[in-house]
């Protein structure tokens, strides 16, 4: 269940990543060949969770698990721990900028 949860994260990360920042796209030769196929984004990640939970995992919807509900909560976790992640990365550049501009933050050599 964490590994959808992950690759869904992942995945969603990656797409909003190329959205944002479209000068800094991840070339898929980098991230294969693993986990490349679960970050590609013309996969649907999320249909294929919920077909491999029912038939790899069949005991899980027989126990009263939900796929669907499953891998629609992991989808909207994603979401909004991508837009945190983006938020921190905006933050973190400012604060960089900002160290970078003052020169009490800087080193003897200048670095």
């Amino acid at each position: 269940m964490s590994d959808i949860r992950r690759f869904i994260y992942m995945q969603y990360k990656m797409k909003i990543h190329s959205e944002r920042y479209p000068t800094e796209r991840v070339p898929m030769d980098y991230v294969l060949p693993y986990p490349g196929p679960y970050l590609d984004l013309s996969v649907d990640l999320a249909a294929h969770a919920v077909r491999a939970l029912d038939e790899l995992y069949p005991e899980f919807r027989k126990n009263g698990g939900n796929p669907d509900a499953l891998v629609a909560d992991a989808v909207q976790t994603a979401k909004i721990k991508t837009d945190e992640f983006f938020e921190y990365r905006v933050k973190w550049e400012k604060a960089i900028r900002a160290l970078e501009d003052n020169p009490k933050a800087k080193t003897r050599d200048g670095i």
